[in-house]
Order: structure tokens, then sequence, then C-alpha cells
């Protein structure tokens, strides 16, 4: 078993599908209105701040946007 920092390396069968699965996401992505995109990403913007948050301390320009698309 191959490890760093006590953690097991993810197979390479693993990493092709994750690879796979961005790749398509990003397509899907790409076919989308202008609007949907920002709807996006704004939603990926709100799951990653308490993520952020937790390791350090954020900046105010760093926060989420409060609005609704």
């Amino acid at each position: 078993m191959n490890t760093r920092a006590g953690r097991a390396r993810p197979s390479e069968e693993l990493v092709r599908r994750q690879q796979e699965a961005k790749a398509r996401w990003r397509h899907e992505v790409a076919r989308r209105s202008f609007r949907e995109k920002v709807a996006v990403m704004l939603e990926m913007q709100k799951r990653l701040y308490p993520v952020l948050e937790k390791r350090r301390a954020m900046q105010s320009w760093q926060r989420p946007w409060s609005i609704d698309p």
C-alpha cells in the first residue's frame, strides 16, 4: 500500500473515473446559459465557504455573494 501522510493512494482506476466524471460535468456546464453558469458558481461558492472558513479567517471580499440569480 502506497501511503503519503498515512493515507492510502487512490487506485489508477478511481482517478481515471473521477477525471472522466469531471470532464463530463465541465461539458454539461459549458452547454448551459450564462445565468445557469452564474447560479452554479454561486452554489459552489456557498458550499465551499464554510470549509474554507474553518481552515482560516476569511476576508470580507471572500464571502459568498448574497444574491439570488
